[in-house]
């Protein structure tokens, strides 16, 4: 059958294309993954560095009724064509969402960095032959004979260098260090290494009492933890937590790249604040076990442990952690994650899609690892740990690390697959867990990812018996290993054992509350005294309905359908088993609340999918940081009776994709909206939560998340920061875009793209690097040149030259500047994207990077460079330049030092260019020529497709953002002069070019000189570009030109003359601009480098 190619350098052979699209197909299928679950896994995927390249369903191809006898059948494979620093691996997803990850062909299981120094094509054998089928994992089984359609993600990423640095980035964006969870989960972060102490433990007057959470892997705290918040059970302990401790922490950390040593190390440190001899109950979670021994070990002598209680924790390790399994691991993690997503309502609660998301992400990096890694399991130290007999094992185990600490409960599970639509457990994925998992892995009870054994198993060492009570879920709860804190009974038995309440909490009755019966306390139990005080225990509260005032609830195939929350009851009180549920006599319900409000996107959007944006209202106050998070300080008083309407807008490079307007019941806890938001460019977005109540105003957010292209070391972009345009004929153009990324790094991306031709880097600076300092430098040593050898224009050139190259070494890497050489002669346009004006792009230099060529192409200026601004809204190809719609300041000064030569001839050259009708900015009696322009930009500006502006300018070489423009003056009453001044920040508050909502229109040229004044120098006026094209009325201009420094008021005249003479007669603006620079070149000034231009560059009148 004929090869297929669903993309560029991608064959599927062996396999027939199915029609249906993926969602189709996993509709009619009833169990695979909904459409909010894909887009958490897009995400995950991308933020792995993973380029899904092709994403296509396929099935066995159709038998050949004509041949008499079988013939030859291809094998199925997929064939994957990587550049020599890249490589690929494909994920199949089959019917019930069953995940496997396929590794390239090669001997050892994939390809080793530094391996390949040519282009070269992997092949991914999809029904592997005469493999020993416990080898074999899910992958063969999914697709041995392809009887039903099979989903294919194809995806290239870009190969690491070094093993011990690979394994370090696979958890590489985790920030580890101290969280207080006193507050939503979603807000469970880690700022830094430390945590300041808080003012109430000096107040105590005994010491703090802390409850410490310890994470599992692929996780973090809020990973693991964070379910708690989605039962009434789990709520409840968190608040009685809260009420009982005077600390409620965990700590972030890393689980593969760190041994539980090196854990404990880091929880030292984040601990640190703590006085000595504070008491510390806590609480493992799977590698979290391990790694709460360690730290007990560790600090026993310092802080007195406590009640301790581990949750389906490694004590005795895990079969899943041997290198021999590591393939399995991922195909098993992968699937119960996205089951567990199912199970806790991705599409509805902000929390699990961000959860799942992350996990799936350290999961989809440690693939990436995997073939490069091999089997070298001591490469991978966090999972070395929990090989059953490992080192940390035996020693934990011998040494009783445990000592004094206790009691010590354990919550231990016994997990059997089978068809459990209310868990997320498909009938296809429990075949597959019984069959490639529990039987043949662990051949014993277990949870899926850890044997139950393992669970309570200490070591020798330890007394006997260590856990005065055990909780172990029977195999008829149906509790695997990522669901243990969505489970009801672990919460109650957290509850019991930690807080000592009597009776797990229940829903309330008609009945009047009795006083709680007490449980019996484990020895050596005594109250906690109370760290807050609380009006009385919160009600148990019912789930409030979301999108559209309906409650989700699971249907019968995993999936989510809408349940009106009064059949939700009916549906509670009426299923097996289920306590009744008594009709209580509420007191009167109050008619007001005080809510708060914050809003969260994801803090690494990608421009190539919709990304989801939650926006919470709850009843307790909700921290947030980062600029992609916004809350309410204070809480606002809402009226319960009446709905709340949050309404999301795109105000700048993103857009609301289906509906921007939805409303919440007020709740009686918590609620989430779900919306999604899809970026149109990689670079700065604001998008706008208004949050109203029966049409009064209650809260506004603003989010400014940042978009990215892709990730990784090298990404061939497919999408670029501006609309694209296609180059005449053979011709190319460069992008440079500056991205400020999360961690407060610097990225700058080049993307050279033409016919024939895609390709882009990525240079990330370090977060020590400052652009303005570096900026600063350059600038200083421009000046000190242009002060010593004014006169000597080729000594000066030569200098600037020498500093150029040197910058341009340091900011554009080899490779860039070795194909920007190499197609020096098809690029036509260099195009800037970036959030402010401080980087002269134009004067970086290019040279023949092999040296000693006597041809050069010189300065970015001389290509044909282009800028743009984030936020700023993109400019169309269609630029007006209409002769009665031009207007000009050119002040009259009065001091004669300020008069410049060249302004009567300048006002000349606009008349002469634009048939005399070009006119001065009006200017009113009684008004000084700066307010006159105010005047004019705030009512004037949307009527003016041209200002031009030719005066003095000033401003200090890092306060480019404050610059002014020196006007005429007014005389004082004591005869002097006093300055009249245009301060950038005045035309950023009143500028209206264009109605909101409308594409940007009207040219502004600064033509800001300096000549004969005192400081002149290098300083420029840049901070204008700003003020110009992002006023705060959203209604700037479609082109910025200005200088980059002083400019002498001659060849000034000279650039704008050739510069307007070229736009007029329909040349794009790009070409105007060089026109303009080769107009000015007379070797006598260097004006011709001195000017900065913002726009479209393919614009051109018409």
């Amino acid at each position: 059958m004929p090869v297929q190619t669903p993309a560029a350098g991608v064959r599927l052979v062996g396999v027939a294309g199915v029609d249906a699209p993926p969602a189709e197909l996993r509709r009619s299928r009833g169990g695979g993954t909904d459409d909010a679950t894909d887009a958490v896994l897009a995400s995950a995927l991308d933020g792995a560095g993973l380029n899904v390249v092709a994403d296509v369903v396929v099935a066995a191809p159709p038998a050949d009724g004509r041949r008499g006898r079988a013939g030859p059948v291809e094998t199925p494979r997929v064939e994957v064509d990587v550049a020599p620093d890249e490589s690929a691996v494909v994920l199949l997803e089959s019917a019930g969402s069953v995940f496997n990850w396929v590794f390239p062909d090669e001997a050892g299981g994939g390809r080793r960095a530094g391996a390949a120094t040519a282009p070269q094509t992997l092949a991914f054998t999809l029904a592997p032959e005469g493999r020993s089928s416990d080898r074999r994992g899910l992958a063969s089984a999914i697709v041995d004979r392809l009887i039903e359609p099979v989903r294919v993600r194809i995806a290239r990423f870009a190969a690491g260098q070094a093993i011990d640095l690979l394994v370090d980035r696979i958890e590489g964006d985790i920030v580890e260090g101290p969280i207080d969870m006193d507050g939503p989960a979603l807000g469970w972060l880690a700022t830094g290494p430390k945590l300041t102490a808080p003012p109430s433990l000096a107040l105590l007057g005994r010491n703090p009492r802390v409850l410490l959470f310890v994470h599992g892997t692929f996780s973090s705290v809020r990973g693991s933890f964070g379910a708690l918040e989605q039962t009434v059970e789990g709520r409840h302990f968190l608040e009685r937590a809260r009420q009982n401790y005077d600390l409620v922490l965990g700590v972030d950390h890393r689980t593969l790249a760190a041994t539980p040593d090196a854990n404990a190390a880091l929880f030292e440190d984040a601990l640190a604040f703590l006085p000595d001899g504070a008491e510390v109950d806590a609480i493992g979670f799977s590698r979290g076990g391990l790694v709460l021994r360690a730290v007990v070990a560790r600090l026993k002598d310092r802080l007195r442990f406590g009640r301790l209680v581990f949750v389906g924790c490694t004590n005795a390790g895990t079969h899943l952690a041997e290198p021999a399994n590591w393939r399995t691991l991922v195909d098993l993690y992968t699937s119960i994650l996205v089951a567990g997503s199912k199970l806790l309502g991705a599409a509805t609660v902000p929390l699990v899609g961000v959860v799942t998301e992350q996990a799936i992400k350290l999961v989809a990096a440690f693939v990436k690892a995997m073939p490069q890694i091999g089997v070298e399991e001591g490469k991978v130290p966090g999972l070395a740990a929990m090989r059953p007999g490992s080192d940390v094992v035996r020693r934990l185990a011998a040494a009783d690390a445990l000592g004094g600490a206790g009691p010590v409960h354990v919550v231990a599970s016994e997990f059997e697959p089978r068809f459990e639509p209310d868990k997320g457990i498909t009938r296809e994925l429990a075949a597959f867990l019984g069959d490639r998992v529990a039987d043949r892995l662990f051949g014993a009870a277990n949870d899926l990812v850890v044997d139950t054994a393992s669970m309570t198993d200490f070591g020798a060492a330890a007394p006997t018996p260590v856990h005065s009570e055990l909780r172990r879920l029977p195999a008829a709860d149906s509790v695997y290993h990522v669901i243990y804190f969505a489970t009801p009974a672990v919460a109650e038995a957290l509850l019991g054992w930690l807080i000592g309440d009597a009776l797990p909490f229940a829903a309330p009755s008609d009945e009047p509350e009795a006083a709680p019966l007490p449980l019996p306390a484990p020895a050596g139990f005594a109250p906690a005294e109370p760290r807050r005080t609380h009006s009385a225990s919160p009600e148990p509260f019912p789930d409030v309905p979301s999108d559209d005032a309906a409650a989700a609830s699971i249907d019968s195939f995993g999936g989510m359908s809408d349940m009106a929350s009064d059949d939700l009851e009916a549906a509670a009180a009426s299923s097996p088993g289920a306590a009744p549920i008594l009709e209580a006599a509420p007191p009167p319900a109050p008619t007001q609340a005080a809510c708060f409000f914050a809003a969260e996107i994801d803090s690494a959007p990608v421009v190539a999918m919709p990304v989801p944006l939650f926006v919470t209202v709850s009843r307790e106050k909700i921290t947030v940081s980062g600029p992609y998070a916004a809350a309410t300080s204070d809480p606002v008083a809402v009226s319960t009776s009446q709905p709340i309407t949050v309404t999301v807008t795109g105000l700048a490079n993103c857009a609301v994709v289906g509906a921007a307007t939805k409303q919440v019941a007020v709740p009686a806890d918590s609620a989430a909206l779900r919306f999604e938001v899809q970026g149109f460019a990689p670079g700065l977005a604001k998008v706008q939560v208004e949050i109203q109540q029966d049409g009064m105003p209650l809260a506004s957010l603003l989010l400014e998340p940042v978009f990215l292209a892709g990730t990784g070391d090298k990404v061939r972009a497919e999408v670029a920061a501006v609309p694209n345009r296609t180059a005449a004929g053979n011709a190319a153009i460069l992008r440079i875009y500056e991205l400020r990324q999360q961690d407060g790094t610097l990225l700058i991306r080049y993307d050279l793209s033409g016919k024939g031709l895609a390709e882009a880097w990525d240079m990330v600076l370090p977060e020590s690097f400052s652009m303005e300092t570096f900026v600063g430098q350059f600038l200083a040593k421009l000046d000190a040149a242009y002060r010593q050898s004014k006169t000597e224009y080729k000594l000066f050139l030569s200098r600037i030259t020498d500093f150029a190259i040197d910058a341009t070494n340091q900011l554009v890497p080899e490779d860039v500047r070795g194909a920007l050489w190499e197609h020096r002669d098809r690029i036509d346009a260099i195009q800037v994207v970036a959030d402010s004006p401080y980087m002269p792009w134009e004067l970086l230099y290019i040279d023949d990077p092999a040296g000693g060529g006597a041809e050069n192409r010189g300065f970015l200026a001389e290509w044909g460079l282009v800028r743009w601004m984030y936020n700023a809204v993109w400019p169309s190809d269609t630029l007006a330049l209409r002769a009665d719609r031009v207007r000009y300041v050119i002040p009259d000064y009065l001091n004669v030092k300020d008069q410049l030569p060249q302004a009567t001839q300048e006002r000349d050259m606009l008349g002469a260019l634009f048939g005399g009708k070009a006119a001065p900015v009006e200017r009113f009696d009684g008004e000084t020529q700066s307010e006159s322009v105010n005047r004019f930009l705030s009512k004037n500006a949307a009527e003016c497709d041209l200002l031009h502006f030719a005066c003095h300018g000033q401003a200090q070489q890092m306060a480019v953002l404050n610059s002014d423009i020196v006007l005429s003056g007014e005389v004082t009453e004591n005869g002097t002069i006093a300055n009249d001044l245009l301060p950038s920040s005045a035309v950023k508050r009143r500028a209206l070019f264009h109605a909101k909502g409308t594409d940007p229109s009207g040219v502004v040229f600064v033509n800001a000189c300096q000549t004969g004044r005192a400081g002149e120098g290098i300083s420029g006026v840049s901070g204008f570009a700003d003020a110009f094209l992002r006023p705060a009325t959203e209604g700037g201009a479609a082109v910025f030109v200005g200088a980059l420094w002083s400019v002498g008021d001659t060849l000034a005249r000279t650039f704008a003359d050739t510069f307007y003479s070229q736009l007029l007669a329909g040349e794009r603006l790009v070409d105007a601009v060089k026109a303009a620079r080769k107009a000015c070149q007379d070797e006598s000034d260097f004006t011709w480098l001195a000017y900065t231009v913002y726009g479209n560059p393919f614009a051109r009148t018409g």
